[in-house]
């Protein structure tokens, strides 16, 4: 596991551990704040897992356009731009073009949400 997300996971254990014994909401919003960004994080991640197989393997999985639909609603932007190029790539026939498109639309998508 990349040292981010261990060490995002202890602050969430570390929160949930203080909220526990005080019952103190801003513990139980920082677990709920800290849960939302790991959970943007493990989507990320499956979506640069997609973009190093796409090129040898069919992407258009539901794990991967689940990642897009999670990371879409937590955007701060006000359009699909890049997760609607990031779905439409990955249907590309050709496999060097299908990479190039996803790996834009994946840049634009990191923009947005972190």
């Amino acid at each position: 596991m990349p040292v981010q997300l261990e060490v995002l996971e202890n602050q969430i254990g570390l929160a949930a551990r203080r909220y526990t014994e005080t019952h103190d909401e801003k513990y139980k919003r920082e677990v709920v704040r800290l849960s939302l960004w790991l959970a943007d994080l493990h989507a990320l991640a499956i979506l640069e897992d997609a973009l190093k197989r796409c090129r040898n393997e069919d992407m258009r999985k539901p794990e991967v356009y689940g990642a897009v639909k999670q990371l879409s609603r937590r955007s701060v932007s006000n359009g699909d731009g890049p997760f609607d190029k990031f779905r439409d790539a990955l249907g590309i026939e050709n496999e060097d073009t299908r990479w190039e498109n996803l790996n834009t639309a994946l840049n634009g998508i990191r923009h947005v949400v972190f």
